[in-house]
């Protein structure tokens, strides 16, 4: 009984983070424009390409969820369930909170704002969902997929370099003020990403 309690706590810490997460992706990087990398940064490009497609843009859960189901039947068929299974709660529980989770303008024009507002916000709902030995899948999970095959290079390499890449198209879709912004709230949440 007293692991299944602390399994709970973990579950509450993945959750909790994950809610800070998708408070930093709705109210924070997506209204302020901002890419800031990995799946998210990508469905906020989807979701901007989209909107005279689709009146709001294509919501930021669906491709978070889109782009997630294929990664994880991927890692599943290489690695094995067990690669896969800390990541679901994560990318269940981020996905479910982008979807009903409301979105405030925290940072309102401030590019500035939203690079700290965003970075401290992710950088905390990101180490809780460590803390819960969890992940939300996405880049992380990608990042590990390719490590496999290109071992010389780090986990946290591959993600720069897949970050890197969001960013930029970021920068082409929202002009390279926000991006630089993006690589400053980057920078701040670094450090909890990697470790």
């Amino acid at each position: 009984a007293p692991s299944r309690g602390l399994g709970d706590v973990y579950k509450r810490q993945i959750i909790a983070g994950t809610g800070l997460m998708a408070l930093a992706i709705n109210s924070v990087f997506d209204a302020s424009g901002m890419v800031t990398g990995g799946f998210s940064g990508i469905a906020i490009i989807i979701k901007a390409g989209s909107q005279g497609i689709i009146d709001g843009g294509i919501p930021l859960w669906v491709t978070n969820m889109g782009l997630n189901i294929p990664l994880f039947l991927i890692g599943w068929k290489i690695n094995g369930f067990s690669f896969v299974k800390k990541a679901l709660i994560g990318e269940i529980a981020l996905s479910t909170w982008l979807a009903i989770e409301p979105v405030w303008n925290l940072a309102g024009n401030d590019l500035l704002l939203a690079a700290l507002y965003g970075g401290v916000i992710q950088g905390v709902g990101i180490g809780l969902v460590f803390l819960g030995g969890g992940t939300t899948g996405g880049t992380d999970m990608m990042a590990a997929i390719i490590q496999k095959y290109l071992q010389h290079y780090s986990i946290a390499q591959i993600m720069q370099v897949i970050d890197a890449g969001v960013v930029l198209v970021g920068m082409y879709v929202f002009g390279i003020h926000k991006a630089l912004y993006a690589l400053s709230l980057i920078h701040i949440s670094e450090p909890t990403r990697r470790s």
